[in-house]
């Protein structure tokens, strides 16, 4: 992707330190130290022991998780402490949960972490293929965008979305409401009357709420994405034009070229 700015516009460009970081194990060898020490947890072979019906949960193909090298030296590890017990590989799609390690969120702090950049305008990805499959994905990359703008700033978002939506639960929950109103509903609805798809429903929810959202690709249904409360366009000098005229000629760009992989500072 190619793009030019006047210097007057260039507010900074937001990236982590990811690419800067370098180790002298191999991958088996980073996994295999990672399990002989747990952090707050005995052992796999400590959990598994007795055990006669183990289920490992993978990601799926959107996660850039190197299953090839991590799957067998679970298995193996498993087999050794529980032999006889019969082990099933569940492909999810979607089961987070808060992490609870402090020593792991520094170390990913350290890589990731950036400083806000004042603007009006903020480009963003999903860093491309596969993590930019559908719109459901694309809304993680927005997010570092809202983190560094004002109320009211335009989110520029780079994504292919050649998968559509990504689910019609989510397509209705933003498609059939005001988006504002959704969030609103969202927040206050009971915890246990939770929604399909309520998070990332709610998340873009408010990025709507707060932000026009441009839309950039060539891949998706333009319609789909107008009835989603976004901007469909085909390039970015499109979006940039567009973004020029609700924010001004001499508003600030700042710009992400891998919306997952920072994570923005707030003070």
């Amino acid at each position: 992707m190619h793009l030019e700015l006047e210097d007057k516009n260039f507010a900074g460009v937001m990236e982590g330190h990811q690419n800067e970081f370098k180790t002298t194990k191999s991958q088996e060898e980073l996994v295999e130290e990672s399990l002989a020490n747990p952090y707050g947890s005995p052992s796999l072979e400590e959990l598994c022991a007795g055990k006669k019906d183990i289920v490992i949960i993978s990601s799926d193909h959107t996660r850039p998780v190197p299953s090839r090298v991590t799957m067998p030296i679970l298995l193996h590890h498993i087999h050794s402490a529980a032999p006889e017990a019969r082990v099933r590989i569940l492909v999810a799609t979607g089961m987070h949960r808060p992490s609870t390690h402090e020593a792991g969120c520094e170390f990913v702090k350290s890589l990731a972490g950036v400083e806000p950049v004042e603007c009006e305008i903020a480009i963003t990805t999903n860093g491309g293929y596969p993590l930019d499959q559908n719109i459901y994905q694309a809304v993680k990359g927005m997010c570092s965008a809202e983190a560094t703008l004002p109320e009211g700033g335009v989110i520029i978002d780079v994504a292919g979305c050649a998968d559509g939506h990504g689910g019609e639960g989510f397509y209705h929950n933003i498609a059939d409401n005001d988006p504002a109103e959704f969030e609103r509903a969202c927040i206050d609805r009971p915890k246990d009357e939770t929604l399909p798809d309520q998070w990332t429903s709610q998340i873009f929810a408010r990025i709507l709420a707060h932000h026009p959202v441009i839309m950039v690709t060539d891949l998706c249904d333009h319609q789909m994405i107008k009835d989603m409360h976004m901007t469909p366009v085909n390039t970015l000098d499109e979006a940039l034009k567009l973004a020029f005229e609700m924010k001004g000629a001499d508003a600030k760009v700042a710009v992400i070229p891998d919306g997952l992989g920072v994570v923005v500072a707030q003070h």
